[in-house]
């Protein structure tokens, strides 16, 4: 069996995928495999160690547009990406920023970053009020982004330790999940409040730019719980069992929630009108764990797996 296979804990319901990009990467246990959708409707996919693929959904089937290869001396990929607008996108990568130019079937890179610490670039983010917000294990750097130069300027910064995501809340606030941590910065960059849900390896999300869901093994147990907070509140609104540890969310349509788990399922949530959760459904989606998904469409997403394989699913 190849790297990264999973054998056990699978779901025994197999649902069919609408369209599938096989062997899009190799398939191996990656610390960075994304994929996105681009303002043109373009698929975008990146993987640390391999090229930048980007593919046309045409006739139900996926068609490579083009692949290029970002210009770092580490050989390190992208580690994140965000479009910052159409085809002007912003790729993180070890160390450094790249800003790119992906029209006409070619990369022009328009800036480069350059940074002194040793790390990976994670996650960047826009946020309300047009700063561009990227970070890494230790750092949370903010950009100002001249439209009309295509440059990015650094603004401000946060130290802190073991980030693993951030977001912004409706009004402003910066949220970041820092080991078992949750800390609020306000717009000044303070630390405004605290919690630790007191949790072993949690895996946070945040949705709506109001509810904390934070996914959990209960310890010594083989039981899989989600914990539902109003941020606004700081107070559990709901726990949820689950049959496994969920990973990653997306709020498909305002009844719909879609989850992933380590062993490649995916799950569907319902949402009523006070955003209380139930199970749904669960499928088999992949081979090995799912790395990102991301929405296409008003009823379905898009997944990208350690199997190698990129696949398209619908939900009712």
């Amino acid at each position: 069996m190849g790297p990264g296979i999973i054998t056990n804990d699978t779901a025994e319901k197999e649902k069919e995928f609408l369209a599938c990009i096989e062997n899009v990467y190799p398939r191996r246990r990656t610390y960075f495999r994304g994929i996105q959708i681009l303002k043109d409707g373009r698929i975008i996919c990146y993987d640390y160690q391999e090229e930048i693929k980007i593919y046309k959904y045409i006739d139900k089937k996926f068609i490579l547009d083009f692949e290029f290869v970002i210009e770092n001396e580490d050989k390190i990929s992208a580690t994140s990406l965000y479009e910052i607008e159409e085809n002007i996108i912003l790729i993180g990568s070890y160390k450094n920023l790249f800003l790119y130019d992906i029209r006409n079937k070619e990369a022009k890179l328009l800036q480069k970053i350059e940074n002194d610490f040793m790390n990976y670039f994670s996650q960047i983010i826009e946020l309300s009020n047009g700063l561009i917000a990227t970070h890494n294990s230790h750092n949370i750097i903010f950009y100002i982004y001249d439209r009309e130069n295509k440059k990015l300027e650094k603004k401000d910064e946060i130290i802190s330790l073991n980030l693993s995501k951030i977001f912004e809340t409706k009004n402003g606030d910066i949220i970041a999940f820092s080991g078992r941590e949750i800390i609020v910065y306000g717009k000044d960059k303070s630390i405004h409040s605290k919690m630790n849900p007191n949790i072993d390896f949690p895996q946070f999300n945040f949705l709506e730019g109001k509810y904390i869901l934070i996914s959990y093994k209960k310890e010594n147990l083989n039981e899989f719980y989600v914990d539902v907070y109003d941020i606004n509140k700081f107070i559990l609104k709901q726990t949820l069992e689950v049959k496994y540890n969920l990973s990653k969310f997306i709020k498909l349509n305002d009844n719909l929630l879609i989850a992933d788990d380590y062993y490649g399922n995916i799950h569907e949530l319902n949402i009523d009108n006070n955003y209380e959760l139930s199970v749904k459904d669960i499928f088999k989606a992949h081979e090995c764990p799912i790395s990102q998904m991301c929405k296409f469409e008003d009823n379905k997403i898009l997944s990208i797996s350690h199997d190698g394989n990129v696949k398209l699913w619908e939900f009712n």
